[in-house]
């Protein structure tokens, strides 16, 4: 974040320092109030409504960004209603748009979120990569929510893989997920979110990356040998 709005100096001769009005003041304010009316919306039952309200939360805390005391506040009122957006059952658009706000909210934040995301966000991320198919290219076109829930999940995660020390406990699932969706085929958006959290996972855990590669790439060795036809042996009753 960038704290654009310092607290002026204290100046023991001057009588007006208090009654000066800083920098976005008002526009503070008003995302303040936005953000505390918006969270309310974030688990309703129309999604659409659900969609608007993770959006004004965002842009809400990139204005509360200009002074960090006045972000954390309503962060850690926003969190509860965020956190089931976060459940594997919740709608796939409702999925998506919670994981843009995460990665939002650890551009902001980093601490905030290395403190809540193992229990708060990534069991249900964990479990939509893992049992969703990833979608091919031949079908990337069509900008649909299984995509949608996909990219931001990769997304997110290929941004949080920057910092080690949040993702060391869910390492080797980043990694099976990152392979998942680095394949062949899978729509090429994808490929390269996936692509970019295996090299953040390589730079930090490179022997772990390196086994998971080899396993797979041995799997497929023995697939497609099983699948290449055999000579055929002759029976005794042949020769």
């Amino acid at each position: 974040y960038i704290d654009e709005d310092p607290e002026p100096e204290e100046d023991d001769g001057s009588c007006t320092t208090s009654q000066i009005k800083s920098t976005y003041h008002q526009e503070r304010s008003i995302a303040s109030s936005v953000v505390l009316w918006a969270r309310h919306y974030l688990q309703v039952p129309n999604v659409t409504y659900r969609h608007l309200a993770h959006v004004a939360v965002i842009h809400g805390f990139t204005v509360l960004s200009t002074r960090i005391r006045d972000l954390l506040p309503r962060i850690h009122d926003v969190w509860p209603l965020l956190v089931p957006s976060f459940a594997s059952d919740a709608p796939l658009a409702v999925q998506a748009d919670a994981c843009i706000v995460l990665k939002h909210t650890a551009r902001l934040s980093g601490d905030f979120i290395r403190q809540r995301f193992a229990d708060d966000c990534w069991p249900g991320m964990w479990e939509k990569l893992r049992d969703l198919t990833p979608v091919p290219e031949s079908e990337a076109t069509a900008w649909s929510p299984k995509l949608k829930v996909q990219f931001a999940a990769l997304d997110a995660l290929a941004f949080l893989a920057g910092d080690s020390a949040l993702v060391s406990a869910v390492a080797q699932e980043l990694v099976t997920i990152g392979i998942k969706f680095a394949a062949k085929g899978v729509a090429e958006r994808l490929r390269d979110r996936a692509w970019a959290l295996l090299g953040l996972l390589t730079t930090a855990q490179p022997e772990l990356v390196w086994l998971y590669a080899r396993e797979g790439h041995q799997a497929r060795a023995a697939q497609t040998s099983m699948a290449a036809p055999q000579p055929t042996m002759p029976l005794l009753v042949d020769v």
